[in-house]
């Protein structure tokens, strides 16, 4: 396998041992990549559930829920039916899962990744680190929910990192991928490398907050 995440279930919040349950899934190494396993294992019990689907590709960071409830945003490979990213949902802790589609072919021109995260009041973003249009630079695109996954913003929103106060003429260029948290007030943080393409040798790290009623600030 490569690309392995991981996350625990505890629906309860309970800290009883072998009431948590394990949740892993990545992608299984082939000719055509076209497998992702997922696996769980109830903590100390050493007996393991297994589901596999046959057309999709290493996956992003998979993330719960407050109420416990497993997410994966998969990536398609090749794009099912103008299907880019599947989200893969689980409630009951890994043993079966349900699919919806969470980005088409369209919504991007590239996409380097998705970050997600649901805090424990039920609101949460998935994140992307995309190219809206070919030629642009890569930019921050998000979906929100406010019912713990239940469901989604139907668009996505961008959020242009080059024109933010503190970020505007210092950063030209975003590097590979972005990590993202949701604090309890239900905003956005996401944060990543940069590399100052008129100046080669100048990189660093930003940071961004906000959300779609306050605003952003770096």
């Amino acid at each position: 396998g490569r690309h392995p995440n991981v996350v625990l279930s505890n629906p309860t919040k309970s800290t009883t041992p072998g009431d948590q349950t394990l949740v892993a899934g990545w992608a299984e190494l082939s000719a055509s990549w076209y497998w992702y396993q997922f696996a769980k294992d109830d903590i100390g019990q050493a007996s393991f559930t297994q589901y596999i689907d046959s057309v999709f590709y290493p996956g992003d960071e998979m993330f719960v829920n407050s109420v416990g409830h497993v997410f994966a945003p998969i990536d398609s490979i090749p794009p099912i039916h103008s299907v880019l990213y599947t989200l893969f949902k689980s409630t009951d802790k890994g043993t079966t899962w349900q699919k919806v589609p969470i980005a088409n072919v369209n919504d991007f021109d590239a996409i380097n990744g998705m970050k997600s995260f649901i805090n424990k009041h039920g609101i949460g973003y998935i994140v992307a680190e995309a190219r809206q249009v070919s030629g642009q630079p890569y930019k921050f695109a998000y979906k929100r929910t406010t019912d713990d996954g239940a469901t989604w913003d139907a668009d996505w929103t961008w959020v242009d990192v080059y024109n933010i106060p503190g970020i505007k003429d210092s950063v030209h260029a975003l590097n590979y991928e972005v990590d993202a948290i949701v604090d309890g007030q239900g905003r956005l943080h996401f944060a990543g490398t940069f590399v100052d393409t008129i100046d080669g040798s100048a990189t660093g790290i930003y940071l961004v907050s906000g959300s779609p009623t306050h605003g952003w600030q770096a």
